[in-house]
């Protein structure tokens, strides 16, 4: 079993650690990718339309210095320098033991930056998302495609992958000699369904902690369904206006079959 997340736009850079070493980083056959896109992101982001370039509105256009910075600041593992809401509900740190080791032996965190790396990559302050189209590199997700592609399936060919994932992320690597679980969340009120955002992240950290506590890191397909299933036990969520929000069902629709090989489930939580 394998759980692919997104990065955290939010993050909390250590105030001491060790410097940054790319060759220390998990599957060193990405390192010339790193590399050369760090080279070049450096680069960019001494650029007067640096801002522009990488998306970032006033309020974060600070956050180009952390690119600049990358060797020289201080690094922290993956899973305490990401801090967003999906992270925050996933609880890295106050796993207990054993759900840790399920958790840092099956997640992968994808990264614009680094393509994707392990919860216990040693990684500094950065700022790059997928969405990205940079000069002279192109959009990130097809920068990344190739290589991701060529790594990830030489690990999870024909396993199960939990995919909790956003749309960028998710294109630089469909996987499709895996077999993909997608996990969608909606909000039905009132006779309509709608599409969550916010609170979309939140759920889908809460049933990825659920997984790490419920199941083993060699747990099948038929496992993983059952696992997120129970989702309907998870502690409701309180949203922005203080209202409580559960979830009431999950929607397990059948496989797509993929070309070559694998296949596609679209599962999703149904919250009132």
């Amino acid at each position: 079993m394998f759980i692919w997340l997104p990065p955290s736009e939010s993050k909390t850079p250590p105030a001491r650690g060790p410097r940054f070493d790319v060759a220390q980083l998990a599957r060193p056959e990405l390192a010339s990718w790193r590399e050369n896109l760090i080279r070049d992101v450096q680069v960019l982001s001494v650029r007067d339309d640096a801002a522009q370039l990488f998306g970032l509105g006033p309020a974060s256009a600070a956050d180009l210095q952390a690119n600049i910075d990358l060797y020289s600041a201080p690094c922290d593992v993956a899973e305490n320098l990401f801090t967003g809401v999906l992270y925050d509900a996933a609880k890295f740190s106050t796993l207990p033991k054993q759900h840790h080791a399920v958790a840092r032996e099956t997640t992968r965190v994808f990264s614009g930056l680094f393509g994707v790396v392990n919860l216990d990559d040693v990684l500094p302050n950065h700022r790059l998302a997928m969405g990205t189209k940079l000069p002279g590199v192109g959009p990130l997700p097809t920068y990344w495609k190739k290589p991701l592609d060529a790594s990830l399936k030489a690990e999870a060919e024909g396993a199960p992958i939990v995919d909790a994932r956003s749309g960028p992320y998710r294109s630089a690597c469909l996987a499709p000699w895996a077999h993909r679980i997608e996990i969608g969340v909606v909000r039905q009120a009132n006779g309509k369904r709608s599409v969550i955002s916010h609170d979309a992240k939140r759920w889908r950290g809460l049933a990825c902690a659920h997984l790490y506590a419920s199941i083993s890191a060699d747990a099948d397909f038929d496992a993983i369904v059952e696992a997120l299933c129970s989702a309907t036990t998870l502690d409701p969520i309180m949203d922005a206006q203080g209202g409580a929000h559960a979830v009431t069902d999950v929607e397990v629709p059948e496989a797509k079959a993929t070309k070559q090989g694998g296949s596609l489930t679209q599962l999703v939580l149904v919250t009132d």
